[in-house]
């Protein structure tokens, strides 16, 4: 199947590929580049800037045509992160009460939200689990299947989750299995 890709119009020279390369192209250049560029893996000052203008040109989107990115207010005609999350955690806590069961990391602190930042087309959240007096730079990204009735934590940033997630090097059981990874040697 071949990758789709939304594409900002700075996307070719972040990526530095050509205004005619296809979404799989594209997809393998982004991979490429957000490996080489983030800053878990990269010390040069720089990158951590040149990362996030990687994020920003891919912008919110779709990878793969699975994972929807989610822009604060809705770019591109899509329902934003504020909108999205309007009244999502008070319906998470009502179906974890029914199911008598919620992720620990949630009911271990008090004040402790999850706000998502992405859905897939199976209805798959990605999360910020926020605490109080966490930093966003820490916290954490939890994977919710579409009942959440399932879920997993990775303590990464949401850069380092979408990166490693493209790159192959963390396999979601929830996520789907449409999501592959590509071509590392790209």
């Amino acid at each position: 199947m071949p990758t789709t890709v939304r594409v900002d119009a700075d996307l070719y020279a972040v990526l530095g590929v050509d205004a005619s390369a296809g979404g799989d192209e594209i997809a393998r250049a982004y991979r490429a580049r957000a490996k080489q560029l983030h800053p878990d893996t990269n010390d040069d000052p720089a990158a951590s800037h040149r990362f996030h203008e990687l994020v920003d040109a891919y912008g919110p989107g779709e990878f793969d045509g699975h994972v929807r990115l989610r822009a604060p207010e809705g770019a591109g005609g899509g329902r934003g992160l504020i909108a999205m999350n309007d009244g999502y955690f008070d319906e998470l806590e009502d179906v974890w009460e029914m199911n008598g069961e919620a992720p620990e990391e949630i009911e271990d602190e008090e004040d402790t939200t999850l706000v998502v930042w992405a859905r897939t087309k199976d209805a798959d959240t990605l999360n910020w689990v926020v605490r109080p007096g966490t930093e966003p730079e820490k916290w954490p990204v939890m994977v919710l299947n579409g009942d959440a009735n399932d879920w997993e934590t990775y303590p990464v940033t949401a850069t380092a989750f979408l990166a490693g997630l493209l790159a192959g090097e963390i396999d979601s059981p929830i996520l789907s299995f449409e999501l592959v990874a590509g071509d590392s040697d790209a």
